[in-house]
């Protein structure tokens, strides 16, 4: 995914974020 789709408050949490897309 692009930066562009992650929100400031999720940028802290990319681990979380990164399993999710993986889900």
């Amino acid at each position: 995914m692009k930066d562009q789709v992650i929100p400031k408050a999720t940028a802290r949490r990319l681990p979380l974020y990164y399993r999710y897309l993986r889900m």
